[in-house]
């Protein structure tokens, strides 16, 4: 609780404690139900290989990716070029117009005692999952390119009004989803400047977990169902597949558990819970699985689970008939500026001259910003702004 009002916990840490603290509170409410030591003890060996399916599955998802690309509408590249501290949104994943978002893997894993259960828990808690979606810049094995797409313009490139190719896209470094550690000045040997601040680093770890909450980008999952045939498209290592089948087995596993219950209230008290476990724990993978009628795409996604109870929720304001006044997100951890490689402007973006001049002058406003910053702080950020490696042009589609 200490650690979770402290205001100054980096954002990343914070992440960490609010999934922390909804864990815990999960286990208090499985240690109050009214179930023999034995049922306890065996339900949370089968939680704890239930998170290491999920931890493998994001595990042998993640990508590889240098550089990839985000389609998104003009006035979004004017506010991150307008300040050192812009941050990405990442939507919630109620927003998504695709009604067959998150729904794929019920089809792959063909078990209606596991589809119910989700949905059950669904009825109790809504989604706290958020996504960023991003492609890589180019398909090595294809040879194809989509920093600037033909599909991609039509489907993504829009603008605030819905006109296609009258958007942008951001070309960013794959460093923006690494938890980036602030210089540390070394006390005792001042003499050079280069002794004076460590190497900019990213925590990393090398086990199955990702215990420094790096904003993992991990390829879509592409999956194939014909009619009892079930295949994964993407799966060139054959990794996932077994990952998913033990999954599958474990929810299976904690569901027999509540069945073998005798007291009828006793049951549905448990039952509940193991729903609202399996809706949680889905929820926070089944957005990363897709059809393979869109494995043309190739995308890649940042999926963050975030308790709704937690702070790193935020709002913007929004005037729509037939909405809510808002609408929710989360933000980067990383500030998104210095992490920019190539800004492109839609086929259809009237005035691109005048944009593109207008962001130039904008981005170098910010490195003289940063710099002046820097000679009033101690400790130097972790990053630099670049004006000469942002590259902004004009689409080159021949848009119809």
């Amino acid at each position: 609780d200490k650690a979770d009002n402290c205001k100054n916990n980096p954002e990343w840490l914070q992440k960490q404690i609010t999934q922390r603290i909804d864990k815990n509170d999960q286990r208090k409410i499985l240690a109050k139900a009214k179930v023999p030591v034995q049922t306890l003890s065996q339900t949370v060996q089968i939680e704890d290989r239930i998170d290491t399916a999920l931890a493998n599955i994001r595990k042998y998802s993640k990508s590889d990716a240098q550089h990839v690309v985000h389609y998104t509408k003009l006035f979004v590249s004017n506010i991150y070029v307008r300040s050192l501290d812009a941050k990405m949104h990442y939507s919630n994943a109620l927003y998504m117009n695709d009604p067959m978002e998150g729904k794929i893997l019920f089809k792959y894993f063909d078990d209606d005692k596991i589809t119910q259960a989700y949905i059950n828990g669904e009825k109790r808690n809504e989604s706290s999952v958020y996504l960023g979606s991003f492609l890589p810049t180019e398909d090595t094995s294809q040879g194809t390119s989509f920093e600037d797409e033909l599909v991609m313009w039509r489907t993504y490139g829009k603008d605030e009004n819905g006109k296609e190719a009258a958007g942008c896209s951001l070309v960013l470094s794959s460093e923006f989803f690494k938890q980036m550690k602030k210089p540390v000045a070394d006390k005792s040997s001042k003499p050079e400047p280069e002794q004076e601040t460590a190497k900019v680093a990213t925590i990393k770890d090398e086990d199955v977990k990702n215990i420094a909450n790096d904003e993992e980008l991990l390829k879509v999952v592409y999956i194939k169902t014909n009619g009892q045939d079930r295949s994964i498209k993407n799966d060139p290592s054959g990794k996932i597949k077994p990952v998913l089948d033990e999954l599958k087995n474990q929810l299976n596993k904690l569901m027999e558990i509540y069945d073998g219950q005798q007291e009828k209230k006793e049951q549905k008290e448990f039952q509940r819970y193991v729903e609202n476990t399996i809706f949680k724990n889905l929820s926070t993978i089944n957005f990363l699985f897709k059809s393979a009628d869109y494995s043309f795409e190739n995308e890649v996604r940042v999926i963050q689970y975030v308790p709704r109870s937690s702070d790193l929720m935020k709002y913007m304001e929004i005037k729509e008939p037939k909405l809510p006044p808002k609408r929710f997100y989360i933000e980067s951890t990383n500030v998104i500026l210095p992490f920019i490689r190539k800004i492109y402007l839609g086929p259809k973006v009237e005035n691109h001259q005048h944009w593109g001049l207008y962001f130039d002058f904008e981005i170098r406003q910010r490195e003289k910003e940063l710099r002046d910053k820097e000679l009033c702080e101690e400790d130097p950020a972790p990053y630099k702004v670049t004006p000469s490696d942002i590259q902004i042009s004009k689409s080159g589609i021949d848009f119809q």
